[in-house]
Protein backbone atom coordinates (compact mmCIF):
# COMPACT_ATOMS: atom_id res chain seq x y z
CA UNK A 1 0.00 0.00 0.00
CA UNK A 2 0.65 3.47 -0.91
CA UNK A 3 2.34 5.79 2.24
CA UNK A 4 -0.48 8.75 3.03
CA UNK A 5 2.57 10.86 1.66
CA UNK A 6 2.69 9.21 -1.55
CA UNK A 7 -1.33 9.16 -2.37
CA UNK A 8 -1.01 12.73 -1.23
CA UNK A 9 1.44 13.55 -4.02
CA UNK A 10 -0.52 10.85 -6.15
CA UNK A 11 -3.68 12.41 -5.76
CA UNK A 12 -2.14 15.94 -7.04
CA UNK A 13 -1.70 17.88 -3.84
CA UNK A 14 0.73 20.56 -3.99
CA UNK A 15 4.16 20.27 -2.09
CA UNK A 16 3.18 23.16 0.13
CA UNK A 17 0.00 21.84 0.81
CA UNK A 18 1.46 18.55 2.71
CA UNK A 19 1.38 17.99 6.09
CA UNK A 20 4.65 17.90 8.31
CA UNK A 21 2.59 14.80 10.19
CA UNK A 22 -0.23 11.95 9.62
CA UNK A 23 -2.50 11.08 12.59
CA UNK A 24 -4.09 8.05 12.16
CA UNK A 25 -6.91 6.80 14.49
CA UNK A 26 -9.23 4.99 14.43
CA UNK A 27 -12.05 7.06 16.42
CA UNK A 28 -13.66 9.06 14.58
CA UNK A 29 -12.76 13.09 14.68
CA UNK A 30 -14.72 15.61 16.79
CA UNK A 31 -17.42 17.85 14.72
CA UNK A 32 -19.26 21.00 15.43
CA UNK A 33 -22.43 21.21 13.44
CA UNK A 34 -21.25 18.53 10.86
CA UNK A 35 -17.28 20.22 10.44
CA UNK A 36 -14.19 18.99 11.67
CA UNK A 37 -13.71 20.88 15.14
CA UNK A 38 -10.02 22.22 14.18
CA UNK A 39 -9.71 24.03 17.63
CA UNK A 40 -10.96 20.47 19.55
CA UNK A 41 -7.79 18.66 17.00
CA UNK A 42 -5.28 21.67 18.76
CA UNK A 43 -6.55 21.90 22.06
CA UNK A 44 -3.26 20.29 23.83
CA UNK A 45 -5.76 17.99 25.55
CA UNK A 46 -6.64 16.50 23.02
CA UNK A 47 -2.88 16.31 21.69
CA UNK A 48 -1.84 14.60 24.64
CA UNK A 49 -4.39 11.97 24.95
CA UNK A 50 -3.88 11.21 21.37
CA UNK A 51 -0.17 10.82 22.68
CA UNK A 52 -0.75 8.39 25.50
CA UNK A 53 -3.13 6.49 23.01
CA UNK A 54 -0.24 6.12 20.36
CA UNK A 55 2.72 4.60 23.41
CA UNK A 56 -0.34 2.44 24.44
CA UNK A 57 -0.37 0.66 20.93
CA UNK A 58 3.00 0.68 20.49
CA UNK A 59 3.59 -0.72 23.90
CA UNK A 60 0.71 -3.61 23.08
CA UNK A 61 2.25 -4.71 19.59
CA UNK A 62 3.98 -7.64 19.56
CA UNK A 63 7.67 -8.53 19.13
CA UNK A 64 7.86 -9.20 15.67
CA UNK A 65 5.98 -5.40 14.58
CA UNK A 66 9.29 -4.07 15.06
CA UNK A 67 11.09 -6.29 12.21
CA UNK A 68 8.57 -4.76 9.61
CA UNK A 69 8.99 -1.44 11.33
CA UNK A 70 12.74 -1.72 10.67
CA UNK A 71 12.33 -3.13 7.44
CA UNK A 72 10.06 -0.05 6.11
CA UNK A 73 12.79 2.26 7.30
CA UNK A 74 15.72 0.76 5.67
CA UNK A 75 13.51 0.89 2.66
CA UNK A 76 13.31 4.21 2.68
CA UNK A 77 16.72 5.06 3.49
CA UNK A 78 17.63 3.25 0.90
CA UNK A 79 16.82 6.31 -2.32
CA UNK A 80 18.34 3.97 -5.30
CA UNK A 81 16.40 0.75 -3.82
CA UNK A 82 19.50 -1.55 -4.08
CA UNK A 83 18.89 -3.22 -0.99
CA UNK A 84 21.88 -1.87 0.55
CA UNK A 85 22.43 1.52 2.52
CA UNK A 86 25.50 3.30 0.94
CA UNK A 87 27.08 5.58 3.13
CA UNK A 88 25.85 9.16 1.00
CA UNK A 89 21.96 7.74 1.69
CA UNK A 90 22.94 7.83 5.05
CA UNK A 91 24.61 10.93 5.51
CA UNK A 92 21.54 12.54 3.76
CA UNK A 93 18.87 11.54 6.34
CA UNK A 94 20.64 11.25 9.17
CA UNK A 95 22.79 14.68 8.86
CA UNK A 96 25.69 15.50 11.48
CA UNK A 97 24.97 12.02 13.21
CA UNK A 98 25.39 9.63 10.30
CA UNK A 99 29.14 8.82 11.33
CA UNK A 100 27.46 7.28 14.46
CA UNK A 101 24.33 5.92 12.44
CA UNK A 102 26.85 4.28 10.37
CA UNK A 103 29.39 3.47 12.89
CA UNK A 104 26.69 1.38 14.81
CA UNK A 105 25.59 -0.29 12.19
CA UNK A 106 27.96 -0.99 9.16
CA UNK A 107 30.19 -4.45 9.96
CA UNK A 108 33.93 -3.41 9.19
CA UNK A 109 34.87 -7.02 9.01
CA UNK A 110 32.80 -7.46 6.06
CA UNK A 111 34.60 -4.88 3.42
CA UNK A 112 32.00 -4.12 1.64
CA UNK A 113 31.40 -0.64 2.99
CA UNK A 114 27.66 -0.64 3.32
CA UNK A 115 25.24 -1.73 5.47
CA UNK A 116 22.86 -4.65 4.18
CA UNK A 117 19.22 -5.75 5.79
CA UNK A 118 20.88 -8.47 7.64
CA UNK A 119 23.44 -5.72 9.28
CA UNK A 120 20.73 -3.32 9.77
CA UNK A 121 18.31 -5.86 11.97
CA UNK A 122 21.46 -7.08 13.43
CA UNK A 123 22.38 -3.64 15.10
CA UNK A 124 18.74 -2.93 15.83
CA UNK A 125 18.97 -6.62 17.71
CA UNK A 126 21.67 -4.96 20.02
CA UNK A 127 19.33 -2.54 21.56
CA UNK A 128 17.15 -2.67 24.25
CA UNK A 129 14.09 -4.28 23.08
CA UNK A 130 12.03 -1.75 24.02
CA UNK A 131 14.10 1.31 22.44
CA UNK A 132 13.84 -0.81 18.65
CA UNK A 133 10.57 0.56 18.12
CA UNK A 134 10.87 3.84 19.78
CA UNK A 135 14.37 4.46 17.88
CA UNK A 136 12.84 3.34 14.57
CA UNK A 137 9.69 5.77 15.38
CA UNK A 138 12.38 8.68 15.42
CA UNK A 139 14.05 7.63 12.56
CA UNK A 140 10.86 7.39 10.68
CA UNK A 141 10.02 11.19 11.84
CA UNK A 142 13.72 11.94 10.57
CA UNK A 143 12.35 10.63 7.11
CA UNK A 144 9.53 12.35 6.66
CA UNK A 145 11.37 15.32 7.10
CA UNK A 146 14.31 14.66 4.84
CA UNK A 147 11.41 13.10 2.03
CA UNK A 148 9.44 16.04 2.60
CA UNK A 149 11.79 18.60 1.78
CA UNK A 150 12.54 16.39 -1.45
CA UNK A 151 9.13 16.66 -2.33
CA UNK A 152 9.93 20.22 -2.04
CA UNK A 153 13.33 20.70 -3.55
CA UNK A 154 14.18 22.59 -0.50
CA UNK A 155 17.15 20.55 0.34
Amino acid sequence: GLSCQAHCVAAGMPAWQLPDLFQVSEKPLPLVGGKIAKQVLQAPTFVLRNLRESIEAVQTRNSEDWVALAREVFERVDGDSTGTLERDEVEAVFGDEAAAVWDYFERPDDADDVVDQFEWVAGLTKMEPGGRIAWLTQASSVLAQYERRGLIGAK
